[in-house]
């Protein structure tokens, strides 16, 4: 089993993990396949050209730009590999700073003692909106998670409100 990445406007696959590099392309899509090129927009969505790329939506012209601009915001390594860091339209503004939440949640599943977590925005008067955290834990005091967030995240990042929870609803995610 590989990581991949692609959508129905690529007609699926873009990026793949290549087999035998697991481990050192973890928590990435890998690569560009053949033939297609991906690159990062200046407001971090993940732009996808090729012949695979759908040249636009049935009734509306045809897009005149080949690159074809996701909601999906990504990075590139040093490597090509693209790392997706969620949708564009759930990035959290706070402060002026733009927190992904995905990001955050993978960092906080990182801690020990963390078993499941979800980040959302919640609206704030003074920062326009707020960092919140859901956390399953197993084994860890909110106070060390608190901690190891504030070691491992952008000040920015930190979750402002925390709520320890059973599970974590997947119809929230």
């Amino acid at each position: 089993m590989l990581q991949t990445y692609g959508m129905t406007e690529t007609c699926s696959q873009v990026c793949t993990v290549a087999p035998g590099e697991a481990e050192a392309a973890l928590g990435t899509a890998g690569r560009p396949l053949d033939g297609a090129e991906v690159s990062i927009a200046t407001d971090g969505r993940i732009r996808v050209r090729g012949p695979m790329v759908s040249s636009g939506y049935l009734g509306e012209e045809p897009r005149a730009d080949p690159w074809f601009t996701t909601g999906d915001l990504g990075a590139i390594d040093a490597a090509r590999r693209l790392t997706v860091l969620g949708r564009a339209d759930a990035v959290i503004v706070t402060g002026g700073e733009n927190v992904h939440p995905v990001g955050v949640e993978r960092a906080l599943r990182a801690v020990p003692g963390v078993v499941d977590a979800r980040v959302f925005g919640e609206p704030d008067a003074e920062w326009g909106s707020r960092v919140v955290a859901e956390v399953v834990l197993e084994g860890a005091t909110l106070a060390e998670v608190d901690r190891a967030a504030r070691i491992a995240l952008a000040p920015a990042e930190v979750p402002r409100r925390w709520v320890v929870v059973d599970a974590i609803s997947d119809k929230l995610r």
